[in-house]
């Protein structure tokens, strides 16, 4: 019983493991640095079963362990939420409205730091 126990722990963390690398593909896929290229901040999502942390602001997106002090955390309830944001099928005015994305600072530049990563378009 012990070892079921271990292999689903185990399990939930691979796969809130891999939902961060699929978020992380997201932003890498969205990044656009000129539409940031004011901003310089240690950014960390946080979601229900995992986190990731990146510096925004250069040309490049670094991703990194979670810096100190945490300067903008966006919350969001799961991975599949922030996903939609990411990609333009969740309205972050509407998420907010609706407690589903939160922030430890101002709203106003959490859709700048969202604004750095514009959804594709089928033509992209």
């Amino acid at each position: 019983m012990h070892n079921s126990s271990s292999e689903t722990i185990l399990a939930t963390a691979q796969t809130a493991r891999a939902t961060a690398q699929q978020i992380e593909k997201i932003l890498q896929q969205q990044y656009h640095p000129e539409a940031c290229a004011d901003l310089d901040v240690n950014v960390t999502l946080d979601w229900q079963d995992d986190t990731l942390h990146f510096h925004l602001g250069g040309p490049e997106l670094v991703f990194k362990p979670a810096p100190e002090p945490l300067e903008m955390i966006i919350y969001t309830r799961n991975a599949s939420q922030l996903a939609d944001l990411l990609q333009g099928q969740l309205n972050p005015v509407e998420a907010f409205t609706c407690g589903d994305l939160r922030s430890n600072g101002y709203l106003m530049w959490v859709f700048r730091v969202l604004a750095s990563f514009p959804p594709r378009r089928a033509a992209d």
